[in-house]
Order: C-alpha cells, then sequence, then structure tokens
C-alpha cells in the first residue's frame, strides 16, 4: 500500500484519484472489493476491505471488448509518473 501512497501522493487530488481507478478496474471487472466480515454494515465503524485481483478476468473479457469499455472511462485529469 505505501507504494500506492507514494505514486498518488504527487497528485492534486491522490485520494480521489486512486478511488476513481480502483471503481473502474471493479468496472471492468478486473479486481473486486471483499468485505472481511460480511455480516458488518458498511456504515458500522470502520470495515475491513480487501482489494482482490480477479485472475480469470484475462479470460472472460477480449482485447476488442476492453478497448471499447477503457474508452468509456473518464480522461484522467493528471498523470502518475512512470518509473
Amino acid at each position: 500500500m505505501k507504494s500506492v501512497q507514494i505514486d498518488y501522493a504527487g497528485l492534486s487530488a491522490g485520494k480521489k484519484a486512486f478511488a476513481t481507478d480502483i471503481l473502474a478496474l471493479i468496472e471492468l471487472k478486473a479486481i473486486e472489493l471483499n468485505q472481511e466480515n460480511p455480516t458488518q454494515q458498511i456504515g458500522s465503524e470502520f470495515p475491513s476491505l480487501f482489494i482482490a485481483a480477479r485472475l480469470e478476468w484475462a479470460t472472460e473479457i477480449t482485447e476488442t471488448e476492453f478497448l471499447v469499455r477503457i474508452s468509456t472511462l473518464p480522461p484522467a485529469k493528471t498523470r502518475l509518473p512512470r518509473g
């Protein structure tokens, strides 16, 4: 998580950019968000949430479908540094 924080820290709205990126990956079904205790209400306290990569995702989407779906995502206002 620290490396992610470093990448997004240089952006003017890093937390918002991170949330937008995570939501886009969930929308693409490339990752899923899991709650440690499913019986715990989301609004109560701070539930433990886990992000999991869906390894089967690559076999469920074609390159064409991916490009179509990625083109509908909102454009980035700033870019993450590559390194």
